[in-house]
């Protein structure tokens, strides 16, 4: 009994799989339609990584005042340079078209390409 049922199985999963092969194969290929012009599209500018971003010391670190009133001047952290390692990664600015932003903003986008007018 229990080998008919797995032949019966075996089967119809077969029959299921060779339709949608047969179908795939006789649909014939889609030749996709041109792309709508878009007057606001910007002009794709490649930038190498090392041009965004490098791994260095600076020679001060900044931290939110909260953060040293509550945590660092109680002992509970110690202090950023400390916390930090010998060579952070850093940021470039040359890429940066609106700036580098206000200190503590969301930052919406961490690749390379980013959308015109975020930060």
């Amino acid at each position: 009994m229990r080998t008919f049922r797995r032949t019966g199985i075996a089967a119809g999963l077969m029959l299921g799989v060779s339709v949608h092969a047969l179908n795939a194969f006789a649909s014939e290929p889609t030749i996709p339609p041109q792309p709508a012009t878009f007057p606001a599209e910007g002009k794709i500018h490649y930038v190498a990584r090392d041009s965004i971003l490098e791994f260095k010391a600076l020679p001060e670190y900044h931290e939110p005042d909260w953060v040293t009133e509550k945590y660092v001047k109680t002992g509970k952290l110690p202090p950023v340079k400390d916390r930090l390692p010998k060579e952070p990664l850093v940021f470039k600015t040359a890429n940066m078209p609106d700036g580098i932003g206000v200190y503590g903003d969301t930052m919406r986008h961490v690749i390379g390409g980013r959308p015109e007018g975020w930060n």
